[in-house]
């Protein structure tokens, strides 16, 4: 499953909000400093949709508020 997240980055409660099947708005909590929001927005994604972190792979935006990932 194909997922595009749009992140916001350094907020004081995380969230995963569903806009529609494929698109989401995530915030985290970490910043954007050497991958530390990316592998958080991967355990909220992981948590979200009931599966384990391994399972939850970066496609593209490593370092874009606009992110794609694979949810195996």
């Amino acid at each position: 499953m194909k997922v595009f997240v749009a992140v916001k980055t350094n907020v004081k409660a995380e969230y995963v909000e569903r806009i529609d099947d494929a698109h989401f708005r995530v915030g985290v909590k970490a910043v954007p400093e050497k991958g530390k929001a990316n592998t958080r927005i991967v355990r909220l994604l992981a948590d979200f949709f009931n599966v384990s972190p391994a399972r939850v792979v970066l496609r593209s935006g490593g370092v874009s508020r606009m992110k794609c990932f694979n949810i195996e």
